[in-house]
């Protein structure tokens, strides 16, 4: 699941998304939203699999984060390749999926585990919440306040917020822990 993520999701799909997506047929949009739904389901039934059966591998584990990586932040950056998000979200979302990944690889040089948090975890649902509502919204509905636009500013203000919140959360705990060790 995890390759057929890194693969179609983040490869296949993007593409699809900058050259259907903005056709304005309403099928295309949701089949693609759909879709992108579906790759994301995938994140959570492999991790549940691998855990029921005893199938984790370190391969796996490796390539899952990196997976999920490619998969929103290539979603994202097809999406400003349309218009359908403004430059700025994608370096803030973006910016900082790479932030935790350095900060992951930094805490490993030192032997410290950083813990997938039930913030990160929020965040990551509702950021991908998020990239399907901008997937499957009309293009023309951004300038009004309409039911798009709102469940969007909605969905933006939240994920932004756990975005920077489970951020700060990781780095305190990383500074707690590392100065743990130190002394």
């Amino acid at each position: 699941m995890t390759i057929t993520r890194l693969i179609g999701g983040s490869l296949i799909l993007p593409f699809l998304i900058f050259y259907l997506a903005s056709y304005q047929i309403d099928w295309v949009r949701y089949g693609l939203a759909f879709l992108f739904a579906l790759f994301s389901m995938t994140d959570f039934f492999d991790g549940y699999l691998a855990r029921k059966y005893g199938l984790e591998t370190p391969l796996g584990r490796a390539l899952d984060p990196i997976a999920d990586k490619f998969l929103v932040s290539s979603a994202l950056i097809a999406l400003l390749a349309i218009h359908k998000i403004y430059f700025i979200w994608v370096i803030i979302l973006i910016g900082r999926e790479i932030a935790m990944l350095s900060l992951r690889q930094f805490a490993a040089l030192h032997n410290i585990h950083v813990n997938v948090s039930y913030l990160g975890k929020l965040k990551a649902c509702l950021q991908m919440f998020l990239i399907i509502v901008l997937i499957a919204r009309p293009m023309n509905s951004y300038g009004y306040l309409g039911a798009w636009s709102l469940l969007e500013n909605i969905l933006f203000v939240w994920t932004l917020y756990f975005t920077l919140f489970s951020f700060y959360k990781y780095l305190f705990s990383f500074k707690q822990n590392y100065l743990n060790l130190e002394n």
